[in-house]
């Protein structure tokens, strides 16, 4: 939309031949005036004197209606930030409440539904979330004896994953880290030993498949399964009589 300046018509009054009489400055801020009063309503005659008194004390004040709607500068209004009324904790109140995280006893569960956890597993795990002593162990007790947790079924879940890959005595450290008793450790691990044999050649097909003829592939398949925790007795069955050769001690 385009803005025109309204038309002004001209008044034959004795005011305006004074005016008009005048500098041509004068002139000019006469009409600025006039334009003023028909945009915001007011008298003319009120912003003629008051341009008149401020050209007698000097002041040229080309747009009177910035004093009409100004504020003192130290007014709260243009400077909130400058009160020191206004601070964070007056509004501290407005704030949204922060949301808290899961209960140690949903973490735990959690946990327990991706796979079996021992106690001390889940020690581990949870402390960090602990917010009072005591807390944890508490929730603990609660699962334990509701059977959400259970030493057994570990040892039943490792032993199931893992002897098709390793040995007895890796399976056995693999327990232990998890905070499994040692009566418990010893006895999945004499089980796992009397089917040590089947399970170490069975490994060694699914690598190799065949006898290593040189020292390098010989001395390679016996580093694979060593690093699998099979015993050395098992070593002679599996490879062959050239385990001496490598292996001079053994480490049942």
């Amino acid at each position: 939309m385009n803005w025109r300046r309204p038309y002004l018509p001209q008044e034959n009054s004795s005011a305006d031949a004074k005016r008009n009489a005048s500098s041509p400055k004068q002139h000019k801020d006469d009409a600025d005036l006039k334009t003023i009063a028909q945009w915001s309503g007011a008298e003319v005659a009120d912003l003629s004197s008051h341009s008149e008194s401020n050209s007698a004390d000097g002041v040229d004040d080309v747009n009177p209606r910035s004093k009409q709607f100004s504020r003192p500068i130290g007014s709260p209004e243009l400077e909130p930030k400058n009160n020191p009324h206004h601070s964070k904790d007056q509004w501290s109140h407005q704030q949204p409440p922060q949301r808290k995280g899961p209960s140690l006893k949903n973490r735990a569960l959690r946990l327990l539904t991706l796979r079996e956890h021992s106690r001390p597993e889940l020690e581990r795990k949870l402390a960090i979330h602990e917010e009072q002593t005591g807390q944890l162990a508490l929730v603990l007790d609660d699962l334990e004896a509701k059977g959400f947790i259970s030493e057994e079924r570990v040892v039943a879940s490792v032993v199931y994953r893992r002897s098709s890959k390793l040995g007895a005595k890796r399976v056995g450290q693999e327990l232990q880290h998890k905070g499994i008793s040692q009566e418990a450790v010893k006895e999945a691990v004499a089980e796992l030993q009397t089917t040590e044999l089947e399970r170490a050649r069975a490994v060694w097909l699914k690598k190799f498949g065949q006898t290593a003829t040189n020292p390098k592939e010989k001395a390679k398949q016996l580093r694979f399964l060593i690093s699998r925790g099979f015993s050395t007795s098992v070593l002679y069955d599996v490879l062959g009589t050239y385990v001496d050769d490598f292996l001079p001690f053994d480490d049942n």
